[in-house]
This record gives structure tokens, C-alpha cells and sequence, in this order.
């Protein structure tokens, strides 16, 4: 395993001797990592570093492209890192509408609201969601998209249902 202290005091250097492609698949398992000590640690300076530096600009597409799978994944950090991930993603390259589409199918239906949980550390999906949301507002490409997505309606939920607070409904709700 990859010593992610030693590379943040290295000013996160990349190590010339692997491969970026190796390197980032790390970082992205580590960021989905049950223990708060790994994902909110080292990796997630390393990554963002990476990200913002355009060390990984060949890699975002992939790397877009996982976070937004793991909007479907069975844990819950897993699921509330993915937008922060794809939140720097998008502010470096752009959006793309499948990564859209994705968010858009997961963030309202996401039922665990926990800002901290004892032992995964925090998590707040509703903030890094919001986050993902105005980093895609600022930076959509003209007539790739439009939120909200077709067949979303901006009107209260008639679910009876208190947990959203956003007021968009998908139309099976």
C-alpha cells in the first residue's frame, strides 16, 4: 500500500516510479474506505492536490466515471464521498451528463441524512450533495444539460414525506 503521509509531506509529489492510473484507483478505494482515519486522511489531501494540480487531468473521465457509479454503492461513505470526488472532477473538466444523471437519480433518494456517525466518522450526504450541485450550476457546459432533470417537478412532495427539504420530486415518489 501507498504511504499517502509521506507523499502530502512531499508536498505530493508524485511517485515517478508507478503508475498514475494504479495510484488514482487507490486513492478512490481509500476515499470509500470504512475507517474515517484513511478516507478523511492523507488520500484525501493527495487527491485533491492531484485533481486541482491537473496531475490526473488524463484520468478524470475514469475517475468522474466511478464516483458516479458509487452513487449506487451498498455503504453509506462510499456513497457521500462520491460527490466531493466528483464535485473537484467536475470544477476541473466540466460535467458530463451521465454524471448528472446519476446524481440527480441518487441525491434525493439518499436516506441516510447522518452528518456524523461514531464509528464511520462524518459523512453528510446532503452537504457534499449540495456542494456537487453548485459546482455543476457554475460550471455546465452550455446545452448539455438542464437541471432540473426532464420529469422532475419543483413542487411539494406529496409523500407526506419531512426528510427533503429541497422540494424537487422525482415523478415515482
Amino acid at each position: 500500500m501507498t504511504d499517502w503521509k509521506q507523499i502530502a509531506e512531499s508536498d505530493h509529489a508524485v511517485p515517478q516510479d508507478r503508475d498514475v492510473a494504479e495510484l488514482t484507483a487507490e486513492l478512490s478505494a481509500a476515499l470509500a474506505h470504512p475507517d474515517p482515519k484513511i478516507r478523511d486522511g492523507a488520500p484525501y489531501g493527495v487527491l485533491y492536490r492531484w485533481i486541482s494540480r491537473g496531475v490526473l487531468d488524463d484520468h478524470l473521465p475514469a475517475l468522474g466515471d466511478a464516483m458516479a457509479a458509487r452513487f449506487g454503492h451498498a455503504e453509506i461513505q462510499a456513497r457521500t464521498f462520491a460527490p466531493l470526488v466528483l464535485a473537484w472532477v467536475v470544477d476541473r473538466r466540466g460535467a458530463e451528463e451521465r454524471w448528472v444523471d446519476a446524481f440527480a437519480s441518487w441525491y434525493p433518494a439518499e436516506t441516510d441524512l447522518r452528518g456524523h456517525d461514531p464509528e464511520l466518522g462524518w459523512l453528510h450526504a446532503v452537504a457534499h450533495g449540495a456542494d456537487l450541485l453548485g459546482v455543476f450550476g457554475a460550471t455546465r457546459p452550455a446545452g448539455c444539460w438542464t437541471w432540473p432533470p426532464a420529469g422532475w417537478s419543483r413542487r411539494p412532495s406529496t409523500s407526506g414525506a419531512t426528510r427533503r427539504t429541497t422540494g424537487w420530486r422525482t415523478p415515482s415518489r
